[in-house]
């Protein structure tokens, strides 16, 4: 049975155009899935408050390194 761990405090924003939120991990051995939500930011700017939730996300890698080369590649 995979092990689910909500990984507190994760907010990253990619080329200040994203913001990753609500992520959580799940392992079973093998590969480990990260689930998160995005939120992409206004072009008028603003606070973190207002961007608007572009959708939930799911990245399997095999460690958290392989996660974020995994997540530059998907948004970048």
């Amino acid at each position: 049975m995979p092990k689910s761990r909500r990984l507190k405090s994760f907010e990253v924003i990619i080329r200040k155009k994203i913001k990753i939120v609500s992520l959580k991990k799940w392992e079973d051995g093998k590969t480990i899935e990260y689930n998160f939500n995005v939120y992409t930011k206004p072009i008028s700017g603003g606070e973190a408050k207002s961007y608007p939730k572009m959708g939930a996300f799911s990245i399997k890698a095999k460690n958290y390194t392989e996660f974020r080369k995994k997540l530059k590649q998907k948004f970048y």
